[in-house]
């Protein structure tokens, strides 16, 4: 049989564990959002990083693209090949205008 002040002291007692275990479950709830959080801003900035690097990809393409091009429109090849193209649709108008006047 329990007296009356040990059955309050283990109800005080009840109740100061069970406070205490309910305060440490707040901390480890917080400290879950916290770690959610910086996950989720980690994941954010890798996003961020990954975007970054795919813009600057597509820029150094377009640039290499803009190069090459310009390369070979200074090259003698494209001269020789644009005057040849030239000469070629001159002879293909030659061409349609003798089989028009035939």
């Amino acid at each position: 049989y329990f007296s009356a002040r040990q059955i309050k002291q283990e109800e005080a007692e009840s109740r100061r564990r069970q406070e205490e275990e309910d305060r440490l479950a707040v901390i480890r709830m917080l400290h879950m959002e916290e770690k959610g959080e910086e996950r989720k801003r980690r994941r954010r900035r890798q996003e961020e990083i990954q975007v970054q690097e795919i813009a600057a990809a597509a820029r150094s393409r377009w640039t290499y693209q803009q190069e090459q091009k310009q390369e070979l429109e200074l090259s003698p090849y494209f001269e020789c090949n644009f005057l040849l193209q030239q000469q070629q649709r001159e002879e293909m108008k030659q061409l349609q205008q003798r089989r028009l006047s035939e």
